[in-house]
Formats: structure tokens, sequence, C-alpha cells
């Protein structure tokens, strides 16, 4: 089909302009497999962070190390503003606690990690990845392909990614990322 050029719309107030991108869309995915990249070294999937918590017996834990999880909680809640070690909190920003998640290496030299979560509010998803670069004083442009597949990234060169697809979000973390 006829392909058109990238253009940048204007922003919207959103924090960043939106690419769109050419009229060819993604085919849709079913795992999170098929969103990484062919050299994946490793991939971890697990059934929910619901029952990762049940697993290490995340209450227990959090009593055990009362002091070190208020400490870790105190920096995570005050970059995102939520609690994303507390499965409860998941909902707030759009993800889903009962759905897969986990985490890929995609190449062990550049040291390359994504973290994979399913969405359940993909517009809270994206209002969250534009309040933290807010935060840090970071632009985002998003580069659409197609209704269900986006890439957020800070505008210029380098760092990571937030990918979005289908019902998969995935945050991709270079290894000169801050």
């Amino acid at each position: 089909g006829k392909q058109t050029q990238p253009v940048v719309a204007p922003d919207a107030g959103g924090g960043g302009g939106t690419v769109v991108a050419p009229a060819n869309e993604l085919a849709p995915i079913e795992h999170p497999s098929q969103m990484m990249p062919r050299d994946t070294s490793v991939l971890v999937v697990g059934s929910s962070i619901t029952r990762a918590a049940e697993v290490f017996e995340r209450d227990r834990l959090v009593k055990a190390f009362g002091p070190q999880y208020t400490s870790i909680r105190s920096i995570i809640t005050g970059t995102l503003g939520y609690d994303l070690l507390d499965p409860s909190q998941w909902r707030e920003v759009g993800l889903d606690p009962d759905g897969p998640a986990g985490l890929a290496v995609s190449d062990l030299v550049s040291g390359r990690v994504v973290l994979f979560a399913t969405v359940a509010n993909r517009t809270k998803v994206v209002e969250l990845v534009r309040r933290v670069a807010g935060k840090a004083e970071v632009e985002i442009v998003e580069q659409s392909y197609g209704p269900n597949a986006s890439v957020l990234r800070a505008k210029g060169e380098g760092g990571g990614a937030v990918v979005l697809r289908d019902q998969w979000v995935a945050l991709v973390l270079d290894d000169d990322n801050q």
C-alpha cells in the first residue's frame, strides 16, 4: 500500500508531539516475546505480579525488611507517584496486576534490559510516562504504528523507550539510561 512520510503533529499540551508513522500497521501480538529483539538472551515471563507477590511472600518480606522497603518505596513513590512493588497500586497507573509481566535482557554485552507488563488502561500508562518525564524536564515524543502500537521516547538521541503494543507495555532501559 501507499506509505506516507512521518509527520510531527503539534503538541496539544501533552508534553510532547506525536509522530504519525507510515500507514502500514503492525500485526497483533499474543506474547511479549514477539516484541523483543532477535538477539534477546534472556526472557522471564511470570503469570502476574500478584502471583509473584504471593510466591515471594511479599507481606512477610515487607515486615522483615521494613526500613529497607520504606526507603525503596519512598524512592519509587517519589519518582512515579505510586509504589509499583505493591500489586494493589498497579491499576492506578494503568497496569494489570493479574496479567503476565516479566523482564528480558536483549544483549548481555550492552546491558539492555526490558521490563514488561500487561496494560489495563493505555491512557493511564501514557499519562504516567509523560508525568515522570515532565518531572525530569524531558520532552517525550510518541511515534504511532497504528491504533495499538506506539513508542514513547525522550526527544533527541539515546536513552530508552516505552513501547506500547496491543495489551503489552515494555520499558527498554539502555545501560546509559538515567
